[in-house]
């Protein structure tokens, strides 16, 4: 009988030790949440040549994930990285790859280097470049503001399928906890 007593009551006193003396971490993501969330606005593009991929507004991309950097045409190896990084927590997701759309607002009128086109805007990496108007500019850089320390041409964000930026990775995020939260948010989000 006391074995049988002590048996109903062992997970009863497991579940008070976890709760009071192993507590998780509050925080269990690797990048910055954007609170409040922010919504897409309307930012005019301009048409760009010799790519393959492109879109007239961040708009037609509703419903998929977003991956956005923001650079010059210049892109330095800096921007090279990210948009490196962007490709690859794309093709990291397996099946999951297609709810996903890398993208890169081009914020001059300078031309894009041939060997980054040929590199990321193709059907494999996916990347879509769109050229941010000037007058759009001003627009882009309030949404993408997220605090005074950060510059947004050195940040990877995260919009979700109904437009609302809502996470950023600084350039100190590793890409392995990048990969983890994409994997996560797409396992358990039910939109996109």
């Amino acid at each position: 009988m006391l074995i049988m007593l002590l048996m109903c009551l062992t997970p009863v006193i497991a579940s008070y030790a976890a709760y009071y003396f192993f507590k998780p971490s509050a925080k269990n993501n690797h990048g910055t949440l954007v609170t409040p969330q922010k919504d897409i606005p309307i930012i005019s593009t301009v048409k760009m040549e010799n790519t393959i991929l492109s879109v007239n507004n961040l708009q037609e991309l509703k419903g998929k994930w977003l991956f956005i950097i923001a650079n010059s045409a210049e892109c330095d190896e800096a921007c090279a990285k990210r948009l490196y990084i962007i490709r690859q927590l794309r093709n990291s997701q397996g099946k999951e790859a297609n709810r996903i759309v890398p993208v890169w607002l081009i914020t001059d009128d300078k031309q894009v280097n041939p060997v980054i086109t040929r590199a990321y805007n193709d059907y494999l990496a996916a990347v879509k470049f769109v050229r941010i108007d000037k007058q759009s500019l001003n627009s882009l850089e309030n949404w993408l503001y997220v605090s005074s320390n950060h510059d947004y041409k050195n940040n990877i964000y995260i919009v979700d399928p109904n437009q609302h930026l809502m996470m950023y990775y600084s350039k100190e995020h590793e890409p392995k906890g990048m990969i983890k939260d994409i994997t996560k948010l797409l396992k358990w989000s039910r939109i996109g």
